[in-house]
């Protein structure tokens, strides 16, 4: 399906090395073998891919995983195989992502293009799912991990009035409680690359006395990988296994399993989330999310 682009980007291809363009689909398979003969891996990085890669017509980047059980010898050992290889201008870091300027096959040799590979590390088959991009669907899989995590911003919050610990009795963690900024000890989910865990947040002073930006996480519960689990979570008794496939997905399994007042917490939780992304400004959103936008960003 298209995306639902309001204002397209200049440019779909990958921003974080230069000259890099828009691979299309039936060029991928004959790239990405190319890629792991060039590195003289003993897999083939096509059965690696995550997200869109591969599923729609074309793709801005390619997305692959490292995974841990095939490469043991962490992220900067890997980026000094790829500097050693292609050139320390055609590699580049942020965080635990590498990415390369790598030539996509098939054309005019004689007027190369790029593509941007992007390396991501840890377990395949979790950050599959994390990054699971449906071709069904108007919206990116950034889209979807946003909205999961504006879930877990604003659903099943306990405050903590003294330390927690995992042995808290259930009935504590049931209470309700209406969120405040105020609070600075607290219990919530948390999504992201290493899992699905029920953490312990507390919000921290450096050593002048002042709020640090980044709280602290202690996990009391998981990492969960398991997707039924994690629906189940999120939408207690729910039964549909694609309730976390798309955008379009989540926010029906939403408007199915909670009330007004805690959709409009997650819509509102949703925009925010998508106006601090830069592309996430981009594009043109359903009404129970795009009313939260600045009104010159409708």
């Amino acid at each position: 399906m298209k995306l639902n682009y309001k204002t397209p980007p200049k440019t779909l291809a990958g921003s974080a090395l230069p000259g890099c363009s828009v691979i299309l689909k039936d060029e991928v398979a004959e790239t990405l073998t190319n890629l792991s003969n060039d590195l003289d891996m003993p897999f083939d990085f096509n059965e690696f891919v995550v997200g869109s890669t591969g599923k729609r017509d074309y793709s801005g980047d390619l997305d692959v995983v490292v995974d841990n059980a095939r490469w043991g010898h962490g992220v900067l050992a890997f980026k000094s195989n790829l500097e050693e290889v292609f050139g320390k201008e055609n590699v580049a870091r942020h965080g635990d992502m590498l990415h390369l300027k790598y030539p996509i096959a098939g054309r005019n040799s004689k007027d190369p293009a790029f593509v941007q590979v992007d390396f991501l590390f840890g377990d395949y088959k979790w950050l599959k799912f994390y990054h699971f991009s449906d071709d069904k669907s108007a919206y990116k899989g950034a889209h979807r991990n946003l909205l999961i995590a504006a879930i877990c911003s604003e659903i099943d919050i306990s405050p903590c009035y003294e330390n927690c610990t995992a042995e808290l009795d259930v009935v504590e963690l049931q209470k309700p409680f209406m969120w405040d900024v105020r609070h600075t000890n607290y219990l919530k989910w948390r999504w992201g690359p290493t899992g699905f865990s029920r953490i312990h947040r507390r919000k921290v002073k450096d050593k002048h006395g002042h709020w640090s930006k980044k709280p602290e996480d202690t996990i009391i519960a998981g990492p969960f990988f398991d997707s039924a689990t994690i629906i189940d979570i999120l939408f207690p008794g729910y039964r549909n296994e694609h309730a976390l496939d798309s955008l379009e997905t989540i926010m029906t399994s939403v408007k199915e399993n909670y009330g007004m007042v805690e959709q409009e917490k997650v819509w509102r939780r949703a925009a925010m989330h998508f106006y601090d992304w830069p592309d996430g400004r981009n594009f043109s959103y359903p009404s129970e999310i795009s009313k939260y936008f600045q009104p010159d960003d409708k």
